[in-house]
């Protein structure tokens, strides 16, 4: 836990306001209500048993998405030794958090803590710590349990503040294709640190209001819009960890027909993706098997190969075929 003044605290959100934008979505009034979100979910993580520290989750909250107007490349990051270019608004972010909170002499730990959560806000960030989660979780809340029409409302000022920050018309359908995409890729994730949100039948209800919510965004722009979905099957190497995965893949297509006319719009056709995690569970290699393994790929889909002292250890849905590991069915 943190030994964060009450005045420290509030003196860090209050730096990080001058940083949001005064229109469009990422306004100081969106960053107030990821910091209301966030104590909700960190009081309801609290009732199952799971802690986490206030002070982070309120300054984290604060800034996660405070370098919004600031351009990417205008801000550097260390990478293995060297200074580059940031690649992400995340990244921005946190950096503009430390050089404020160094100057406010905050402790290094308590820093660490705050940037790891404003980096993991990124769709492809690491949810290494429950800061993380909680945060992510609370900064996409209303995706997937708002209402649609609030859902809508937003995408609009997305794309206001999208075509503001660019200084260039975007239409419509071409946001809403981005948008579906890029909103797939936090479809894709594992945000939940208690079972609160999981139905009956173990369904995540976040997850099935987010892909309601983006399916009639795009049924109410295209009239051809076509809907497939598979099961896939995957596994990911984490530590010592295997993370098996099954997913629902729903792939979205359209040849540009609008369910309404655009004026001067040409319609384009688009291809968009959704990964669903419906299963997933995790089993550890022992010792002496993971010290020989040497993994082909971090992430292993189809097909899925690791390999052992050159030989190959086949991987077939979700087991490994070998007996010295533990697969999902012998825990």
């Amino acid at each position: 836990m943190s030994t964060l003044s009450t005045r420290e605290r509030q003196l860090l959100v209050d730096l990080s306001e001058p940083l949001y934008l005064g229109r469009g979505y990422h306004t100081v009034e969106h960053r107030d209500a990821v910091i209301e979100d966030r104590l909700s979910l960190g009081s309801l993580a609290l009732a199952h048993g799971v802690q986490s520290d206030e002070d982070t989750g309120i300054v984290a909250a604060a800034w996660h998405d405070a370098a919004i107007g600031v351009k990417p490349k205008d801000i550097f990051v260390e990478e293995a030794g060297v200074l580059v270019p940031a690649s992400s608004n995340e990244q921005v972010a946190s950096v503009m958090f430390d050089k404020e909170a160094g100057r406010l002499s905050i402790p290094t730990g308590f820093r660490r803590e705050v940037m790891a959560a404003i980096l993991g806000t990124n769709p492809q960030g690491e949810l290494a710590t429950i800061e993380a989660k909680l945060l992510a979780a609370a900064d996409i809340r209303g995706v997937g349990l708002g209402s649609y029409e609030q859902f809508l409302a937003n995408t609009y000022k997305l794309r206001d503040e999208a075509q503001w920050r660019s200084a260039q018309k975007i239409d419509w359908p071409d946001f809403v294709a981005g948008s579906i995409n890029y909103l797939g890729l936090f479809v894709g994730r594992n945000i939940h640190v208690t079972p609160r949100y999981f139905d009956e039948s173990k369904r995540s209800a976040w997850h099935v209001g987010a892909v309601e919510n983006i399916l009639k965004l795009g049924q109410d722009t295209w009239a051809d819009l076509t809907v497939s979905g598979e099961l896939t099957d995957g596994i990911e190497m984490r530590g010592k960890d295997w993370l098996t995965s099954r997913n629902l893949q729903i792939n979205l297509s359209t040849d540009g027909v609008l369910k309404e006319a655009e004026e001067g719009y040409v319609g384009k056709p688009a291809e968009m993706k959704l990964s669903v995690p419906v299963e997933g569970r995790a089993f550890s290699v022992p010792d002496e098997i993971f010290d020989r393994l040497e993994i082909e790929k971090s992430t292993l889909r189809s097909p899925r190969v690791v390999r052992e002292a050159g030989r190959v250890l086949k991987v077939t849905g979700m087991l490994l075929v070998k007996d010295e590991i533990n697969s999902p069915d012998r825990g």
